[in-house]
């Protein structure tokens, strides 16, 4: 099962449970080689799994001009 935490585009709390997933190659190169990016802008779902705290996957949202875009995710493979 896994938990889904909503967080603030720069919160610190984002940027240390993203961080060892956003700058690992092998992400990157899921992402099509481009870069995960964040603002004040942004709302990040983060699933953790609930049994080690373990990132799942995550899908950043951007709200702009009224509008909510899906900007970049990441679902780990083995979920």
């Amino acid at each position: 099962m896994a938990v889904v935490v909503k967080m603030a585009g720069t919160s610190p709390e984002l940027y240390s449970c993203i961080a060892p997933l956003v700058m690992n190659p092998e992400v990157i190169k899921y992402n099509h080689d481009y870069p995960f990016k964040t603002s004040e802008s942004f709302v990040w779902f983060v699933a953790f799994s609930d049994e080690d705290n373990h990132v799942l996957g995550f899908f950043p949202v951007e709200v702009r001009n009224k509008s909510a875009i899906i900007n970049n995710y990441y679902v780990d493979e083995d979920t």
